[in-house]
């Protein structure tokens, strides 16, 4: 809903029922998302590998959004990086492998799977293909504003 806000998305998603003021179509688009996830992270394996599946792959997502905001005063514009005091920039550079850790320990299952290669071929295709969705509508978020229009 946000991203339609901001107009990185179609104004659609950011648009709110007339009477009970709730992002409806953000909802929907979401519960048909978390749904589509949820068949295919179960698909041919137990309950406990599509939990660890779906949890992990959404850990790595938010450490992802960590690892950027932690690279900010260590690779950032150097505008930034001289503003920061040397103590900042020490705990960011343990935040951020710390958090890289993290990511790279949630391909691992801790749960019992019949083959973790392929649990974690799972977790990394989820984050590629997430990333490739919020990747296209970055890229083609010029043509939605040109529609508004």
């Amino acid at each position: 809903m946000v991203a339609g806000w901001d107009h990185l998305i179609p104004s659609w998603f950011a648009r709110l029922h007339p009477r009970y003021r709730t992002p409806t179509n953000s909802i929907l688009v979401a519960s048909i998302l978390v749904a589509a996830l949820l068949v295919l992270a179960s698909a041919g394996v137990r309950a406990a590998e599509a939990f660890a599946v779906l949890n992990n792959a959404s850990d790595i997502l938010y450490g992802l959004a960590y690892l950027a905001m932690f690279a900010i005063p260590l690779i950032g514009a150097k505008l930034v990086r001289v503003r920061i005091p040397m103590w900042v920039a020490v705990l960011c550079a343990v935040g951020f492998c710390s958090t890289l850790f993290a990511c790279a320990t949630s391909v691992y299952p801790f749960v019992n799977v019949p083959n973790p290669l392929h649990f974690a071929i799972k977790i990394i295709a989820t984050i590629l293909v997430t990333n490739l969705i919020g990747y296209g509508f970055y890229r083609i978020r010029g043509l939605f504003a040109l529609a508004q229009q």
